[in-house]
C-alpha cells in the first residue's frame, strides 16, 4: 500500500519485511509526531524560532527516516521560515504540518488494520 502522504513500501523494504518491526516503528512515529506537532505549534505562540528550527530540524529528519514525504517536506518549509524575515509563514505552514498530521495517523492507523492485522 502506497500513499503520497506515506511509503509504506519504502518502509517496509528499510526494515527488511519485518511487519513488527514497521508497526512498532509507526506506532512510536505516531506518538512523536503529536508531541512534535504540538512542541512546534508552542514555539511559534511563543516566537521561540531557534526551538522551532530544532523542533523541525528533529522532525524533517525523523519524518524522511520513516518516508512521511509530506511531513518532511512541511518540517523543511518550517525549518526554512523560521527565519525572522520569514516569519509570517509560520502560521499556514504550521496548519498545515497539524493537518497533516492528523491525516499520516488515519492513514498509518488504517495501514496497520488491513496490512498488519
Amino acid at each position: 500500500m502506497s500513499h503520497e502522504t506515506f511509503q509504506f513500501e519504502q518502509l517496509s523494504e528499510k526494515c527488511l519485511g519485518n511487519q513488527e518491526l514497521v508497526q512498532r516503528l509507526l506506532d512510536r512515529f505516531q506518538a512523536s509526531l503529536s508531541q512534535v506537532v504540538h512542541e512546534i505549534e508552542d514555539a511559534v505562540k511563543r516566537n521561540r524560532q531557534t526551538q522551532i528550527k530544532e523542533l523541525a530540524h528533529h522532525l524533517k529528519g525523523e519524518a524522511g527516516t520513516m518516508c512521511a514525504t509530506e511531513i518532511s517536506s512541511l518540517a523543511s518549509q518550517i525549518y526554512d521560515a523560521a527565519d525572522a524575515s520569514a516569519n509570517g509563514q509560520l502560521p499556514r505552514l504550521v496548519s498545515k504540518l497539524s493537518d497533516e498530521a492528523s491525516k499520516v495517523h488515519r492513514i498509518v492507523n488504517e495501514y496497520l488494520t488491513v496490512e498488519v492485522h
